[in-house]
């Protein structure tokens, strides 16, 4: 894929939309899972690392989740507020719900950061590489 595929608004989607379904944004295909949580460290279609050789890459995907997790806080607020008699119930629900959309979506979550990243700076030949740059 060219930098003037990425540059494209169908190409934004379709790199954003292929991480949402754990696929590489770089090549599309499916990104093998080592363990429920956990991804390969690269693509094994193109070769891609998933954490593009930085001690800190993970900070992104981080985020990501970090945001994911209070649009999902603010949601059961304004359905705790919007439902006086079930508020008990719904902020009883807040902790395991968090929880477990944080660790459902921490795969998706690298991955889109990964596309994000891609949008913004192209693979380099070192981003294939075992070892890194």
């Amino acid at each position: 894929m060219n930098a003037e595929t990425f540059r494209s608004p169908l190409g934004v989607v379709r790199t954003l939309n292929r991480a949402v379904w754990l696929r590489c944004p770089l090549c599309g295909a499916p990104w093998r899972r080592t363990r429920w949580v956990t991804l390969s460290p690269r693509c094994e279609s193109c070769g891609l690392r998933v954490d593009r050789g930085e001690s800190d890459y993970f900070l992104g995907s981080y985020t990501i989740n970090l945001f994911w997790s209070l649009i999902a806080a603010v949601g059961i607020a304004v359905a705790a507020a919007l439902l006086p008699g079930w508020s008990l119930l719904i902020y009883g629900l807040v902790l395991p719900v968090l929880t477990a959309l944080t660790i459902w979506l921490y795969p998706v979550s690298r991955l889109m950061w990964l596309a994000v990243d891609l949008l913004l700076r192209p693979a380099r030949p070192g981003d294939f590489e075992p070892n890194g740059p």
